[in-house]
């Protein structure tokens, strides 16, 4: 009887799941999906960025570009991105992202 009163969610539906807080921009842009995977090294090549921004992106644990979908442009200010970095990497995800299909 007191599970009535606690507010439980239903056992249908699946749990919420937040990149980030609410409003913050994410390196993917609104209507973009992730492009292919690869491994983060194949990433940083295949977009021509700085060794830096590979190391950056290593020591923070990242090893696939699939993982970059969680990434926030404050989460580049807390890994130590240069605002060259910073734009190069905005640069490549564009390219790589794809639309979202509606």
């Amino acid at each position: 009887m007191l599970d009535l009163f606690r507010g439980r969610a239903s056992a249908g539906a699946p749990p919420t799941q937040s990149a980030g807080p609410s409003n913050e921009p994410m390196l993917i842009k609104s209507g973009f999906e992730v492009g292919p995977d690869m491994s983060i090294a194949e990433f940083c090549t295949s977009f021509k960025l700085q060794p830096s921004v590979l190391q950056k992106l290593v020591d923070n644990a990242y090893d696939f570009a699939w993982n970059l979908r969680f990434v926030t442009l404050a989460n580049l200010n807390d890994m130590g991105f240069k605002l060259g970095e910073r734009a190069a990497l905005l640069d490549a995800i564009e390219k790589w992202s794809v639309p979202s299909a509606m």
